[in-house]
């Protein structure tokens, strides 16, 4: 599924797709976050996070912010990286 999480600003919008494994919520033990990479597109992994989610991983791929926007997309990309990780356990 895919999931928006947007701030004032619509250039702030972040898109993810997520890939539920067909486990129970309270069975969940692992997550994957699949980064896409310089000039990529994370419709490069979706095959990749469909195989993880099967395999009883709940798999998170952020839509990265372009590299083009220099430093303070790179330090964005960092600070978006950083909350999905602080958001787990």
């Amino acid at each position: 599924s895919k999931i928006c999480i947007g701030g004032v600003d619509p250039a702030e919008t972040i898109e993810f797709f997520v890939h539920h494994p067909k486990t129970e919520p309270e069975q969940l033990s692992k997550c994957a976050i699949l980064l896409h990479g310089f000039q990529g597109s994370p419709d490069h992994l979706i095959s990749l996070a469909t195989m993880l989610a099967e395999q009883g991983y709940l798999t998170i791929v952020p839509k990265l912010f372009s590299l083009f926007g220099g430093k303070k997309s790179q330090e964005r990309n960092i600070q978006l990286v950083e909350g999905i990780v602080a958001s787990f356990p």
